[in-house]
């Protein structure tokens, strides 16, 4: 069975919501599983085994994030991830590398930080959409412009600056 389009998942998750007022992964999961015909069957991997190859590759990706390094600048004790995603890697490979690796190779050091840097601004980008039904536009566009700002001093190109900028 093909993928079901957003279009259909969206209308199959409002659905479920209109029952209860929230959506619960776990109830999800179950509506889909008892419902082969819905569109949401289509999004899971019901072969098991497939699954929980899966679901063991998101565990070490979730351990590979625990790690944790602390640095102490001033009196000052910094606490930074052990390790970063790879910015050579392709796709959805998941590879990382030891923040120490990428603080002795510029190349992958500036990689790494415009990768982080990409992460903010999206992440600022979907705050602003948020923002929007919440009336609190203005403080997200000048977060925005900040970080803009910000990537352009360290020689960061193609961070959108906020909307009102445009």
């Amino acid at each position: 069975m093909a993928k079901p389009n957003m279009e259909q998942i969206s209308a199959a998750l409002k659905e479920l919501e209109s029952v209860s007022g929230k959506l619960d992964p776990a109830e999800i999961v179950k509506f889909a599983a008892d419902h082969p015909d819905s569109p949401l069957f289509a999004w899971f991997t019901w072969d098991d085994t497939e699954a929980a190859k899966r679901y063991r590759l998101t565990q070490a990706r979730e351990l590979i994030r625990t790690v944790k390094i602390t640095v102490t600048i001033l009196d000052h004790k910094v606490s930074a991830p052990g390790y970063v995603r790879d910015p050579e890697a392709t796709g959805d490979a998941g590879i990382y590398r030891s923040i120490h690796h990428v603080k002795t190779d510029k190349e992958i050091a500036r990689d790494v930080m415009v990768e982080e840097m990409k992460r903010v601004s999206n992440a600022i980008s979907r705050a602003n959409q948020i923002a929007h039904f919440l009336e609190a536009e203005d403080e997200i566009r000048e977060i925005q412009r900040l970080v803009a700002a910000l990537a352009r001093r360290i020689g960061i190109d193609g961070i959108p600056p906020s909307p009102a900028q445009h």
